[in-house]
């Protein structure tokens, strides 16, 4: 009994992983969409979309 909960906190630290990652992605894409901007190393870079030649 002990072994499987262990194997379900394994699997539901994995699964909060995978979706925190997927969340803090959606929330950095957001927001340098909405502000056309990101700062970064002390700067405000602009961000451009660059798209692939022929």
């Amino acid at each position: 009994m002990d072994f499987l909960i262990g194997v379900f906190l394994v699997v539901a630290l994995f699964a909060a992983t995978v979706f925190g990652t997927y969340l803090g992605m959606q929330m950095a894409i957001d927001h340098t969409k909405r502000d056309g901007h990101f700062k970064s190393y002390g700067k405000k870079w602009r961000a451009v979309e660059v798209s692939e030649g022929d």
